[in-house]
């Protein structure tokens, strides 16, 4: 460009003479080279994200998980308060039987769950965390 550049110019050092035709096969190979590459950006990209899900399921599951034992720890501690009086009449001791007996249960009751919330890929312990959080509704109540 333009096209009244004398051909005899490729012949000059460090001089490179390009016709509109030459850029356009340019361009096309560096589209080509580009495409190319997709997969391997995409392989990347899917790295990146599975170990995203993994990180975050962690997370959740974790989350989860205390929340669930928060919920189960404060319903034993109403029903133990609910009882005080009861339990409180047969001694000291038999007050401590009773919270290790109920802290027991809860602990028993969460441990096939906390199996289950660890086991799977992400994407399933992802689901499985979900559900947990909505069956048992540990999602803080939002503000009115």
């Amino acid at each position: 460009m333009p096209r009244d550049v004398e051909v005899a110019v490729d012949e000059l050092s460090d001089v490179y003479r390009y016709d509109v035709d030459a850029l356009n096969e340019l361009a096309a190979q560096n589209t080509e080279a580009r495409r190319a590459e997709v997969p391997k950006a995409e392989a990347v990209v899917e790295e990146a994200v599975g170990k995203f899900r993994d990180w975050y399921s962690g997370l959740m599951h974790v989350d989860v998980l205390k929340g669930l034992r928060a919920r189960l720890e404060a319903i034993r501690r109403q029903e133990l308060e609910s009882y005080h009086a009861k339990v409180a009449a047969l001694g000291p001791e038999a007050e401590k039987v009773v919270d290790r007996l109920t802290d027991s249960i809860v602990a028993k009751i969460l441990h096939h769950p906390t199996l289950g919330l660890k086991e799977g890929d992400a994407s399933e312990r992802l689901e499985k965390a979900a559900a947990v959080k909505s069956l048992f509704r540990l999602d803080p109540p939002e503000k009115p």
